[in-house]
């Protein structure tokens, strides 16, 4: 199969959520973003239950997800069923609630700083302390990846490729340490050096290759090559700028998002 784009896809799939052969797997993912006021809210449920049966799992976000968290409650109930969620939040202290988070499979939690006040002002929202993550219920605590946005956070304003490498290695350990079990992080840039140089260095003190992954969303093309060790999970997405291209062509799993305004 040598055309793993969405569009191609969608023909083979024939409204499957998933395909698993000998190519690969490929999973369509739906993708929600909900406002902290939100007047879509019926025509969103109404999409979502129209397509639910060609989707196989669901991320929902927005500025601050978590403050309409009892309406992706609502909609996961009444139109979603058991299905797999994740939810994508800057991790608003106001509004966490252990208890509704839960019902979640994941949680995505951007951060863009190992300093707390950093954070707070990156992200212009008063989000969780390390001392939060350190008493966290560890069953929430499981559930919980650091998103980190390479090119909007503090690591890498550090300009020389060296000092960007330690402080990236140093969010790691610090991740590491408050029981955090996974980190991905993102760059969108072309001609990224700081990625493979961190992914080989894991790779030599012993972390173990995963296979690599694929994203299609909204036409955007990212690759996803993970390292993991007995402890952790390092996941690092990286754009791509032609679907021909080898490590979007030898992926073998691929996901693509079906996105819901």
């Amino acid at each position: 199969m040598e055309d793993k784009s969405y569009a191609k896809m969608k023909g083979y799939m024939l409204g499957q959520p998933r395909l698993v052969n000998s190519d690969g797997m490929y999973e369509v993912v739906g993708r929600a973003s909900i406002s902290p006021i939100d007047k879509q809210v019926p025509e969103l449920s109404q999409k979502i239950a129209a397509k639910n049966n060609h989707i196989y799992s669901y991320e929902f976000g927005g500025d601050d997800v978590l403050q309409q968290i009892d309406l992706v409650l609502e909609i996961k109930k009444n139109h979603i069923g058991n299905k797999p969620c994740t939810l994508f939040t800057p991790a608003t202290a106001e509004y966490w609630d252990d208890e509704k988070l839960k019902e979640f499979d994941k949680i995505i939690i951007k951060r863009l700083s190992m300093n707390d006040w950093k954070n707070s002002q990156f992200l212009r929202t008063e989000t969780l302390s390390e001392s939060d993550y350190l008493n966290m219920d560890e069953k929430i605590k499981s559930k919980i990846v650091f998103f980190v946005d390479y090119e909007h956070s503090d690591i890498s304003n550090c300009k020389d490729e060296n000092g960007s490498l330690k402080l990236l290695f140093e969010f790691i350990d610090w991740a590491k340490n408050l029981g955090v079990e996974e980190v991905i992080f993102l760059e969108r840039e072309k001609g990224v050096r700081v990625f493979p140089i961190a992914r080989n260095s894991l790779i030599l003190s012993g972390w173990h290759l995963k296979a690599a992954k694929a994203t299609e969303e909204a036409g955007k093309l990212y690759s996803l090559m993970a390292v993991e060790n007995s402890h952790m999970k390092i996941v690092f997405k990286t754009r791509v700028f032609a679907e021909n291209s080898d490590i979007w062509n030898l992926a073998r799993v691929h996901y693509y998002y079906e996105i819901f305004n």
